[in-house]
C-alpha cells in the first residue's frame, strides 16, 4: 500500500480539478459527492510514475469501485531544493482557535502574561487577571490544569518567555474531556518541544532599564529511539506602584471621611526548568515523563500615609504606616504517561499519572510612625505588626482516554479521571502595641485545611457530514471538598453534577469556517473565598471570606465565523452566557469608619456581546490584527445596590501590529482599551495600554536584536468607586512600569540532521 499519495478527479480537456483527496495508511481513498459524469483519476506520488486511469462514468446514486491501482516505482534525482514552511498564524479547530505565538506582534523578550494581550478574545485586567468573554478562564499547560497555583503561577504567568511557547489556545466551548472547572473556558499554553533533528534549541537573554533581568535556553535531541527535551529560565525586575482611596463613612454623625495614600517599590525573582523524555517502544507504543521545578520570591517596601477627616475634611488624626513584604514560593510537578496509536489521532490509548507540589511563604511586618501628641490616639492602630503566612498544596491524579473510529467519518471517544488534592495554610498574627518590645501584645494563630476528591467520567461524539461538522458530549463529575476553618468548623460540600455540550461546524472550503456551541460549566469556591478570618494587614480594612458561598453554573453560547483572503483573515464572535450563583466582592462600613470586604452570591450575570477581529498579513506591510469587542451586562441579586448601573453598552478596542520596516529591521506594537466595567457596588476606570518595540534579524534569522518600550507614555493606571448605604469610597492605582530593554536570541539546530524512518 502507498500511503499519501494525491488522487485527482479529472475531465479529459478540463483544467478544472473535480476532486482530491490523500490515500490513508492502507492506499485507500474515498471520493464523495461526484456530479454524474465521465471522469479519469490522477494518481501521483514521490518516487513513484503517474498512474492515470481508463476513463469511466458516474451515474446518480452509484457508488463507483475502481478496484487496486498499481504505482511503478520511479526513481529522480534534482537540486538541492529550500523549503520555506508558513505555518498559520490563526488555526480552527472545532472546539478551539490557536494562536501562533511567533506570529503574534508580541514583544522581544515577551512574558506569557504580555502575549495575552495580543490575542484578540482575552483581555487582561489591570491586576493581571485573564477574562474571556467576561468570565475568568482555566490555565492549562499542555492540555493539562496547570501544574502550580498561587504566587507560582502568577510568576510563571508573568516571567516565563513566551518564545518557549509553541502556541496559545482559546478554548471557548470546551468539551467533556476537559473538568468542568471555569466558568470562563480554558486558555492552553502549547510549549515546544523542538524537532527530532539531531539537536536543535535556542539561548536567549535580555535586561532593562529598570534592573529587568531575564535568561531563558530549550534544547531537543533525538537519539534512536529516545527524544528528551529540556528548557530553563530565570528572571529578574522591578516595579513601582501607587495607590489613594478616599473613603467615606456614611454611618457617623457627623459624616468623616478617611484618606489613604500609599506607594511601593518591588522586586522579584523566578528560576524554572522543565525536562521531557519520550521513548518509542514500539512504533505504536510510547513512553512518556515530563517534570517541571519552578521557584520564585519577591519582595516589597511600602508606605501609606494615613489621615483621619472631620466633615469639613481638615485632619484630625494623621500618620504613617511603613510596610515591608518579602514572598517565596515553589512549584514541583511530575506526570507519566503511556499511550499506544492503533491510528494516530484517530484509535489510540492514552494513560497518565500526575502529581504536583507546591508551597508559599509570606512575611509582612507593619510598622507605624505618628506624631508624639497622638500616640495614644484611640484610631491609631498596633505600633507593629508581624504576620506570617504559609501555605503547602499537594495532588496526584490518573486520567485515561481511549478514543477510535466511528465508521469512517467518525470518533468516539470516553475517559475517566480521578484525582486528590490537599492544602493547609497556617497564618500568625502577632502584635506590638509599643515601639521596641520584644513580647507581642496580641498573637492571633490560625490554621485551615482543604482536601478535595474529584471524579469525572466523559463520553464524546463526533460525526462529520460533509463538511458539517457535529460534535457533542456529556461530562459527569462528583467532588467532594472538605474545609477545615480556623474556629474549629468545618464546611463539607458534595456536588454531582452533569456538564452537556454541543458543537457544530461547517467548513465548505478553505477560506470559510464556522463554529457555533453551548457548553455548560461551573466555578467553585477555593479556601480564600470561604474562610470567614481576616486575611488583611490593614487595620482599617478587614477581608474575610464567606463560608455560605455556592459553586456557580455558567451557561454559554458561543460562535465564531472566520473567513480567510489572501491578504489575511476576518472573524466575527457573538456570545451570551448567563452565570447563576456567580460571586463578587461587597464592601461594607461600621460606624468607625473600618470597612469590610466579603463575598456573595449573585442571583444572576448575562452578558451578550459580539467581537470582530481584522487579521492583517501584509496589507501595506503590516501584519497583525485589530480588534473590537462590545457587548452588555446586567446582573441581578441582593449583593447589588440600588444605584449600580445595569445594562450599560460597553466596548473594547486593542491592536497588535508588526511591520517589516527596513531589511531585516522591523517594528511592533500593542494597543489596548479596556471602558470601565460596571460592580455590583460601583463601578472601575477605563484602563490605556502602550508597548512599541523593534527587532533585527540576523545570520540566516538565526539571531534576534530586540528593543522595547514598555509602557512609555505612563498610561498605566485605573480608578474604583464603591457606593454602599454605609460607605462611599473611591481609589485610584497606577503602576510604573516605563522602560527599556534590550534581547538577544540565537537558535541552534541541524538542519541538515537525518530523520528517524519511523
Amino acid at each position: 500500500p502507498v500511503a499519501a499519495a494525491t488522487v485527482e478527479l479529472r475531465v479529459a480537456g478540463d483544467p478544472i480539478l473535480h476532486g482530491s483527496t490523500l490515500t490513508t495508511a492502507g492506499g485507500r481513498f474515498r471520493l464523495d459527492s461526484v456530479a454524474p459524469g465521465v471522469y479519469h483519476l490522477l494518481v501521483r506520488h514521490v518516487g513513484f510514475g503517474h498512474a492515470r486511469t481508463e476513463a469511466f462514468t458516474v451515474a446518480a446514486g452509484r457508488v463507483r469501485d475502481l478496484g487496486p491501482i498499481r504505482l511503478e516505482v520511479s526513481a529522480f534525482s534534482t537540486e538541492p531544493i529550500v523549503v520555506h514552511v508558513g505555518r498559520p498564524d490563526v488555526r480552527f479547530e472545532p472546539d478551539r482557535t490557536g494562536y501562533l505565538v511567533e506570529a503574534l506582534a508580541s514583544l522581544p523578550g515577551a512574558s506569557i502574561g504580555d502575549a495575552f494581550l495580543a490575542i484578540p478574545e482575552l483581555e487582561v485586567d489591570f491586576d493581571g487577571g485573564l477574562r474571556l468573554r467576561g468570565e475568568r478562564p482555566a490555565i492549562y499547560v499542555d492540555g493539562q490544569p496547570a501544574p502550580m497555583t498561587g504566587l507560582s503561577l502568577e510568576a510563571f504567568l508573568q516571567r516565563f518567555p513566551a518564545e518557549l511557547i509553541e502556541r496559545i489556545e482559546v478554548i471557548d466551548n470546551p468539551s467533556g474531556r476537559f473538568a468542568a472547572e471555569g466558568a470562563g473556558g480554558i486558555v492552553n499554553i502549547v510549549l515546544k518541544e523542538g524537532v527530532e533533528l539531531g539537536l536543535t534549541g535556542g539561548v536567549s537573554i535580555a535586561a532593562g532599564s529598570r534592573g529587568e533581568r531575564s535568561t531563558s535556553g530549550r534544547a531537543t535531541v533525538q537519539r534512536g529511539r529516545w527524544v528528551a527535551s529540556a528548557a530553563a529560565n530565570a528572571g529578574w525586575s522591578e516595579l513601582e506602584s501607587s495607590d489613594f482611596t478616599l473613603r467615606e463613612n456614611r454611618l457617623a454623625d457627623p459624616t468623616t471621611f478617611l484618606r489613604q495614600d500609599a506607594r511601593s517599590d518591588g522586586s522579584s525573582r523566578s528560576v524554572g526548568a522543565m525536562l521531557n523524555l519520550r521513548y518509542e517502544l514500539s512504533p505504536r507504543m510510547h513512553l512518556s515523563a515530563r517534570a517541571n521545578v519552578d521557584e520564585n520570591d519577591g519582595d516589597r517596601l511600602g508606605a501609606t500615609e494615613i489621615a483621619h477627616l472631620d466633615g469639613a475634611r481638615d485632619p484630625t488624626l494623621v500618620y504613617d504606616r511603613l510596610s515591608t513584604r518579602t514572598s517565596a514560593g515553589g512549584s514541583r510537578a511530575l506526570s507519566l504517561g503511556f499511550s499506544h496509536a492503533w491510528e494516530p489521532r484517530r484509535h489510540e490509548l492514552d494513560v497518565r499519572v500526575r502529581g504536583r507540589w507546591n508551597d508559599d511563604r509570606t512575611a509582612v511586618i507593619d510598622d507605624i510612625e505618628a506624631d508624639p501628641a497622638d500616640l495614644d490616639a484611640v484610631e491609631l492602630p498596633p505600633r507593629r505588626t508581624l504576620r506570617d503566612d504559609e501555605t503547602d498544596a499537594a495532588g496526584v491524579g490518573v486520567d485515561v482516554g481511549y478514543q477510535r473510529p466511528l465508521g469512517e467519518a467518525g470518533e468516539v471517544a470516553v475517559g475517566i479521571s480521578w484525582e486528590r488534592d490537599e492544602s493547609s495554610e497556617v497564618q500568625a498574627m502577632r502584635r506590638f502595641d509599643a515601639a521596641g518590645a520584644d513580647s507581642p501584645d496580641s498573637v492571633d494563630f490560625r490554621r485551615t485545611a482543604h482536601d478535595r476528591t474529584l471524579r469525572g467520567a466523559h463520553l464524546t461524539v463526533e460525526r462529520r457530514l460533509g463538511p458539517i461538522g457535529v460534535y457533542t458530549s456529556l461530562r459527569a463529575e462528583r467532588v467532594r471538598d472538605a474545609y477545615a476553618l480556623p474556629a474549629g468548623g468545618a464546611v463539607v460540600r458534595d456536588e454531582t453534577n452533569l456538564f452537556p455540550n454541543l458543537t457544530l461546524t461547517w467548513s465548505p472550503g478553505s477560506t470559510v469556517s464556522l463554529r457555533v456551541g453551548y457548553s455548560q460549566r461551573t466555578q467553585r469556591p477555593d479556601l480564600a473565598v470561604l474562610d470567614p478570618t481576616d486575611r488583611s494587614t490593614d487595620p482599617l480594612h478587614r477581608l474575610v471570606g464567606n463560608p455560605d458561598i455556592r459553586s456557580s453554573t455558567s451557561h454559554g453560547l458561543n460562535a465564531f465565523l472566520m473567513w480567510r483572503r489572501p491578504w489575511g483573515m476576518i472573524s466575527f464572535g457573538p456570545f451570551w452566557n448567563r452565570t447563576t450563583d456567580g460571586w463578587e466582592r461587597v464592601t461594607t462600613a461600621d460606624e468607625a469608619g473600618i470597612s469590610t470586604s466579603t463575598w456573595a452570591n449573585l442571583a444572576s450575570r448575562s452578558r451578550l456581546g459580539t467581537a470582530i477581529t481584522l487579521g492583517a498579513r501584509s496589507i501595506a506591510g503590516f501584519n497583525g490584527f485589530v480588534n473590537l469587542s462590545a457587548g452588555r451586562s446586567s446582573v441581578a441579586g441582593s449583593a447589588v445596590t440600588s444605584d449600580a448601573a445595569d445594562g450599560d453598552l460597553y466596548w473594547s478596542a486593542r491592536a497588535n501590529l508588526f511591520r517589516q520596516v527596513a531589511g531585516p529591521v522591523a517594528a511592533q506594537g500593542s494597543f489596548t482599551y479596556q471602558p470601565g466595567r460596571e460592580l455590583p457596588q460601583g463601578s472601575t476606570s477605563g484602563r490605556w495600554t502602550a508597548d512599541l518595540g523593534f527587532r533585527v534579524r540576523l545570520l540566516d534569522d538565526r539571531a534576534t536584536v530586540g528593543v522595547s518600550l514598555r509602557d512609555p507614555f505612563g498610561l498605566r493606571s485605573t480608578s474604583q468607586v464603591i457606593r454602599d448605604p454605609t460607605v462611599l469610597e473611591s481609589s485610584r492605582s497606577s503602576e510604573s512600569t516605563r522602560s527599556v530593554s534590550v534581547s538577544l536570541s540565537y537558535g541552534f539546530g541541524a538542519p541538515g540532521g537525518r530523520r528517524d524512518s519511523r
